[in-house]
């Protein structure tokens, strides 16, 4: 995917007010946005940029208070229908009006903004639309057509600048964004951050039931997705049936839990890390990346197991967000049972993997009663938990300085030895497993 190109954005502020009236032009444009507060009106309607033909927004708090209630429309001049707004319209606080410099946009062209616009806050469903009427698209020439939509392209980069965001749906997950998941109340979702908010992706599941003590904002917001059918009721639970943008990862968990929470410690990625510590890792500077300091102890690790490994032979280092954070050594006693170490900043792990979708956990279970001779085979403690929505880890884990070379050959010596141990002890247990996933697939 391309990274987005640069630009710039001059906004104007004509009476020396930030508050006031802004005139917003972006570079290489030919349009021009006026923003104005409902308050301001009756000066802003002598500015000339009101006598042109354009498409304009309206917006104010919405009925539930969460949502921004808004309305999009257009004139061949403006200045009569924001005159009748005014007059007629309680709802809206706010008003930005988008014509062109040099008068090139004509009556279909700003039928097409508006419609296109209407359309695009409809299918993001971060508003709730006045418009009572879903306007049609113009009957427009191919030339025409894509000027229109050339137009309404740097018009949208230009609103989330002066913070309308309704428009605005997620650009998807990316190789810069995170996957993250959330378990809790018997749901399960999944989401990342990007710049805009936090996006839980579609399919993932929120409570029905709300606590007493939920903040009204949340509960209001609940009842405004499902209102707006971002919810569909699944008979247990809601699920969403497309990504959806919230502010903040704390929005998202309060919403989908249905109570209030730290989003930053409730979001985690498949390793069980919280958002928080991620967030902390990546903020902490150091000399050298995490992710060199990981090459260099999978590249003398690989040649430790070479030289001392018995059971257990190096397959091959795997990257997650960039790093090289793991490493797989192989199948455990039946497919999708892979052996894994890993090595983050400040612990090791060793690991049976379990990838088999929705029968992981009972699989998972089955190993872990077995938990206290296993203990004794490997001389650790056994933990267990969710690997992203569909699989289970089975794991032992020391923690390391992996910044410190002086201990490295103690590290590769446990690492090595747990691997070996998780080879002998899970190998015969996951075997016996096989009539449970032949159960299961027939």
């Amino acid at each position: 995917m391309n990274e987005p190109l640069g630009f710039s954005v001059r906004i104007f502020v004509p009476s020396g007010d930030p508050e006031g009236p802004r005139v917003i032009e972006k570079s290489n444009w030919t349009g021009q946005g006026l923003i104005f507060p409902r308050s301001l009106f009756a000066k802003v309607r002598h500015m000339e940029e009101l006598i042109r033909t354009g498409v304009y927004i309206l917006w104010g708090p919405g009925r539930s208070e969460q949502l921004p209630y808004a309305y999009v429309g257009e004139g061949d001049v403006l200045l009569p229908r924001l005159n009748s707004h005014a007059k007629n319209k309680d709802f809206w606080t706010h008003g930005v009006a988008f014509t062109s410099k040099d008068q090139s946009l004509n009556k279909a062209h700003v039928q097409h903004l508006e419609a296109r616009l209407v359309q695009l806050a409809t299918e993001a469903k971060r508003c709730e639309l006045d418009n009572a009427n879903i306007p049609q698209m113009p009957s427009l020439s191919t030339a025409d057509m894509a000027d229109a939509e050339l137009y309404l392209a740097d018009m949208l980069l230009c609103l989330p600048v002066v913070g309308v965001s309704f428009f605005e749906k997620s650009r998807g997950l990316t190789e810069k964004n995170q996957d993250l998941f959330l378990n809790a109340k018997r749901i399960k979702a999944r989401g990342f951050e990007e710049a805009g908010g936090f996006v839980v992706r579609a399919g993932s599941q929120a409570a029905k039931k709300e606590v007493a003590s939920i903040p009204a904002s949340t509960s209001d917001l609940r009842k405004a997705l499902l209102n707006q059918g971002i919810f569909e009721d699944v008979g247990t639970a809601y699920r969403l049936v497309q990504d959806y943008i919230f502010s903040s990862p704390s929005a998202a968990a309060d919403v989908l839990l249905g109570s209030s929470s730290n989003g930053r410690t409730e979001w985690k990625d498949a390793e069980g890390r919280s958002l928080k510590e991620i967030q902390g890792e990546e903020v902490e500077l150091s000399e050298v990346k995490l992710s060199e300091v990981q090459q260099i102890f999978w590249k003398g690790f690989e040649e430790y197991v070479t030289q001392h490994g018995q059971q257990v032979k190096f397959t091959s280092i795997l990257e997650e967000r960039g790093a090289r954070n793991y490493m797989t050594a192989g199948q455990v006693g039946l497919p999708k049972f892979s052996l894994v170490a890993r090595a983050n900043k400040s612990e090791l792990r060793a690991e049976v993997a379990i990838n088999h979708g929705e029968l992981s956990e009972r699989l998972a279970n089955s190993l872990m009663s077995q938990k206290a001779e296993i203990e004794q085979q490997i001389g650790e403690k056994l933990r267990a938990k969710m690997m992203g929505n569909d699989g289970y880890m089975i794991y032992s884990r020391r923690d390391v300085d992996l910044y410190d070379p002086e201990t490295r050959t103690e590290q590769y010596t446990w690492l090595l030895n747990q691997l070996e141990k998780f080879h002998l002890a899970f190998s015969p247990r996951v075997r016996k497993l096989e009539s449970i996933i032949d159960e299961f697939s027939g």
